[in-house]
């Protein structure tokens, strides 16, 4: 999916933030270049000594990709263990410009992105390590896909769960064009092993994009670098436990090897 790129005035920008507070001035605001998404993020500058906000412009689809950020936020809260956004307004009506857009606090930090090849990174891909721990200790109810209202067609067991989803995925395939034999040859193999679907110890919340552009890092008083904020939420889902937890044991591999992961 292309990057959505929105050019704004200030005055569309004032509008946008007067209408979450006739108090706040804006003065300024830049694109965030190093944000990671399809969506515009700008951050907001405003009069005084007011803390700068956070503008995410969205496109039209999904529907539900604005609700849904908002949702898992306020689900994650202070359980990742370092700072999130906190979702101040959500607007669909497209009345101060013609998408729909969120505005959310400002965090300070850089993406850990940015500092691929600094000395110590090591030290951030071990701490990403340990917040993906975290975000998979958030217990669910059900599994399934999260969309603006919550789960969609939730599954009491991770057997349903992913047989559904293999099915899902086989047809998808054979509708692209795939090649129906290699398409049976992959069911079978996949359906071989179904007697292991059971094996969870329950549904948990899945970040499914944590990756470098998603995370800032700041360096403390003795320039050890640290993280300081998760800032993309927005494609979480609810999966098994053994799942989920590979993505945190290729950032260990990774660093173990000096060369940083990419997981998406």
């Amino acid at each position: 999916m292309a990057r959505l790129t929105v050019d704004l005035e200030l005055e569309q920008v004032r509008a946008i933030v007067r209408d979450l507070d006739r108090t706040l001035d804006p003065v300024g605001f830049a694109r965030l270049h190093g944000s990671s998404g399809v969506n515009d993020v700008y951050r907001i500058d405003l009069a005084g000594a007011e803390n700068p906000l956070v503008l995410k412009i969205y496109g039209d689809e999904p529907a539900w990709s604005v609700a849904k950020e908002a949702l898992v936020a306020g689900w994650i809260g202070e359980r990742a263990g370092i700072p999130i956004p906190r979702w101040l307004q959500v607007d669909e009506r497209r009345a101060c410009i013609p998408f729909r857009f969120a505005l959310t606090t400002w965090l300070p930090g850089v993406t850990v992105r940015s500092l691929i090849g600094v000395p110590r990174i090591d030290v951030a891909y071990r701490q990403m390590g340990m917040l993906l721990r975290r975000l998979h200790a958030i217990p669910m109810s059900a599994y399934g896909y999260i969309v603006g209202d919550g789960i969609v067609r939730p599954q009491p067991s991770n057997a349903e769960y992913m047989r559904t989803a293999f099915e899902q995925a086989f047809r998808q395939f054979r509708e692209s064009g795939g090649d129906s034999a290699l398409a049976q040859r992959l069911e079978q193999r996949a359906q071989s092993r179904f007697d292991l679907l059971p094996y969870s110890d329950g549904p948990i919340l899945c970040h499914d994009d944590f990756q470098q552009g998603n995370v800032l890092a700041r360096r403390d008083k003795t320039g050890d670098l640290y993280l300081s904020a998760l800032i993309e939420i927005g494609l979480a889902l609810f999966l098994v436990t053994i799942v989920v937890n590979a993505a945190a044991r290729l950032m260990v591999w990774a660093v173990t090897r000096n060369a940083p992961a990419r997981v998406h």
